[in-house]
């Protein structure tokens, strides 16, 4: 049986699905708008895993690039389904360029092949590659941005994406631990730093706090797993986050 989504949203669900189920936990009448962000984020985001030469990378991140500027000078994107649902959102927001440029910038990062130097490295690449996305959800949401909470929790939130995605770089000879630091360690000090990030935050309604609720449970539930990032129980926290949050709503 196919599914019912739009594209975006299908896309999203099968590829980004803690941002789905964040998703679903707003207004029906901004998943659409969302789901186009989360896509396009998605699509950029993968290009290191899609070339095999670094030119070929910022190729496509150029082609995105020029398209987003196309679409911000009013011009039609061509047929690609994610251009076509994100130019609607972006006419309908008002969501700015800058952003866009920013997280295109941070992920031509991801074609060096070069692990963060040290905690600061990683925390600017997490922010970078995540404090635009979270400005313009936010946008779309209708939501003011506490400046200090949106850097906190992007960072936690991006941090405790890329410890459960070890296993996954590591199958493709890349790394985003610091540098210098035996796995477990590195594990367990970004772990550390992600915590003291987001716990702060929890408290509250809205996008920014339910982000920072889904990064602790991560977080916590890899604590559980004694920071083992191969351990098949870490995936295990979404599922149970969405139902508390669902019973917490209603």
């Amino acid at each position: 049986m196919g599914s019912s989504l739009p594209y975006c949203g299908e896309l999203v669900r099968v590829h980004d699905r803690d941002r789905f189920l964040l998703s679903i936990l707003g207004p029906k009448d901004q998943r659409e708008a969302l789901w186009a962000l989360f896509a396009f984020n998605h699509e950029i985001a993968r290009t290191r895993e899609l070339v095999t030469e670094t030119a070929m990378g910022h190729i496509r991140l150029q082609w995105w690039r020029d398209a987003i500027a196309g679409i911000s000078a009013g011009k039609l994107p061509d047929t690609n389904p994610v251009l076509v649902t994100l130019a609607d959102t972006i006419r309908k927001h008002g969501l700015p360029q800058d952003d866009f440029d920013a997280l295109l910038y941070a992920r031509e990062f991801d074609l060096e092949g070069v692990a963060p130097a040290s905690m600061e490295g990683l925390e600017k690449y997490a922010g970078f590659t995540t404090v635009p996305l979270n400005r313009m959800t936010m946008k779309i949401r209708g939501e003011a941005a506490d400046e200090v909470a949106v850097r906190d929790v992007s960072v936690a939130y991006a941090l405790a994406g890329l410890l459960r995605a070890v296993p996954f770089h590591e199958s493709q000879g890349r790394g985003f631990m610091p540098s210098g630091m035996k796995r477990e360690d590195a594990v367990r000090a970004v772990a550390v730093r992600a915590s003291a990030l987001c716990i702060p935050h929890r408290k509250g309604r809205g996008f920014i706090h339910a982000s920072a609720r889904l990064a602790a449970a991560h977080l916590q539930n890899l604590e559980k797993c004694r920071f083992n990032v191969y351990d098949v129980r870490l995936n295990a926290a979404s599922t149970s986050f969405i139902l508390k949050e669902f019973l917490r709503r209603h």
